[in-house]
């Protein structure tokens, strides 16, 4: 099967920007870009989204996540997901990563502090 461009657009793998602070507020959640000092708001699918980008999956299978978990169609989701991601990281919010990349960064021991802290902080914002 060839690939076209839209395949490899969403067998990209995604995940939030380090430089992208989250607090969830209700249903949805703010995010500041820290080197724009701007906001954003996020509804509850936004939210949703935002959890699944962990560098590990691309918008299909966010979308299948999403699917199973709300029992909506995938194909509809696969659009929003993707639409999701194109519009956040032109705003520098979220960022195409290579696999080995983020598994090397997560082996650091700078890193894994820092994700260990990010999740405390995640914790206490619940």
């Amino acid at each position: 099967m060839r690939e076209t461009n839209k395949t490899r657009e969403i067998n990209k793998i995604y995940c939030r920007s380090a430089d992208v602070e989250f607090k969830k507020v209700g249903d949805g959640s703010f995010l500041m870009s820290l080197s724009t000092a701007k906001i954003f708001k996020l509804n509850r699918a936004g939210t949703q989204i935002w959890a699944l980008l962990d560098g590990r999956r691309d918008a299909g299978t966010i979308a299948a996540a999403l699917s199973k978990k709300y029992g909506e169609d995938v194909n509809a989701l696969r659009k929003d997901v993707t639409a999701f991601i194109s519009e956040n990281e032109k705003k520098g919010l979220v960022k195409n990563v290579i696999r080995k990349d983020v598994s090397e960064s997560l082996r650091k021991p700078e890193n894994k502090r820092c994700k260990k802290s990010f999740k405390k902080q995640c914790e206490k914002a619940r």
